[in-house]
């Protein structure tokens, strides 16, 4: 999304899969059980140290860092390991091995099998081993998305390719991320969007967009949020304060601050009866009523009671749920999976 109000509730990242067993892993309550490097795994907080549970809410990886993100193509970022220095960025696997330590000054998540990385020189990534493949050079950089990144050299935007060479020239005022074989862009104050091989598929016409999920893209025209399709025909009329993505077949947008959802016809679907709400994933979407996010189905049936301090989207069967004591975790029928004890 282009200079707006980001998502109010975050997605949690997808966990990438691999194929290997490793050590055996130690829960809470000394349980041993066989640790997976493919099992999706998902941060905790316990005694103010973050590790990693299973789908069973299992401790899979005991809380010790003072920060540890996500897993992203196999690998979780994180700092305050036991033994190193706090500042400094390393990686694991969902056994908990350390993998590598960045010596970088700052240090993204992995993304397309790369993390951006930072040094007194500019921009560049490594891979999965720790290794340089794109030099630190340019002046701003972007994660990978379908094997391209946005790069900024001499004030304007372009691609690259993993080998670091650049393969839609930098020419363009602002960029997105490609999505769906599509990518944003500005040029001359105007958006359109354009394809992998650089080509120009949908003008500089819109205000604003986003990238492009479900088969839409939400533009803004004239001061309004509508929908656009990826032949560039507009399939909902601006008329919305806001709109974001399309997912499980349903976009979310904003009327005179209400959120609802809308299916890809600009229907209503949902009506606009929510001071806050989130996208649909796994057929459930969170929504905040009387100061209380819970859930509800496609219909707009509240599924799960809305008595969470926040909540955010279901991925694999569990939801990120904040609660009176902390963090915890629910799965589709509301009950708890784990909770985060004071």
């Amino acid at each position: 999304m282009i200079n707006r109000a980001g998502l109010i509730l975050t997605c949690m990242t997808q966990i990438a899969m691999s194929t290997f067993v490793c050590l055996m892993s130690q829960t809470a309550s000394n349980e041993r059980i066989p640790c997976d490097k493919s099992q999706q795994l998902f941060t905790v907080i316990q005694t103010g140290k973050t590790g990693f549970i299973d789908l069973r809410g299992r401790i899979i990886i005991t809380p010790k860092y003072e920060h540890a993100e996500d897993f992203h193509d196999g690998l979780a970022r994180i700092s305050g390991q036991p033994g190193a220095d706090n500042d400094s960025t390393s990686y694991i696997n969902p056994c908990g091995e350390l993998i590598f330590r960045s010596d970088f000054e700052f240090s993204s998540g992995f993304s397309d099998g790369l993390a951006l990385v930072n040094s007194e020189n500019g921009w560049g990534f490594i891979d999965q081993r720790g290794q340089v493949v794109v030099r630190p050079i340019f002046q701003q950089a972007r994660s990978f998305h379908e094997n391209l990144a946005a790069v900024k050299i001499g004030g304007k935007w372009g691609y690259i390719d993993k080998t670091g060479k650049v393969k839609i020239d930098t020419q363009f005022d602002d960029v997105g991320d490609f999505s769906e074989g599509l990518a944003w862009l500005r040029k001359d104050n105007k958006v359109g969007f354009l394809n992998t091989s650089g080509k120009l598929v949908i003008a500089p016409y819109f205000e604003s967009a986003s990238e492009f999920s479900g088969g839409l893209a939400a533009i803004k025209l004239y001061g309004k949020w509508g929908f656009v399709a990826r032949d560039g025909k507009i399939v909902c009329d601006p008329k919305f304060n806001d709109a974001y993505s399309f997912s499980d077949g349903l976009g979310r947008v904003t009327f005179r601050g209400r959120d609802g959802y809308i299916d890809r016809t600009g229907k209503i679907a949902i009506g606009f009866k929510y001071r806050l709400a989130g996208d649909f994933s796994e057929g459930l979407a969170a929504v905040k009523i009387g100061g209380r996010y819970g859930f509800i189905d496609k219909r707009g049936k509240m599924v799960i009671t809305n008595r969470f301090l926040f909540a955010a989207p279901f991925k694999s069967g569990l939801a990120r749920v904040e609660i009176e004591t902390g963090l915890a975790y629910i799965n589709k029928d509301g009950r708890y999976v784990w909770r985060q004890s004071l």
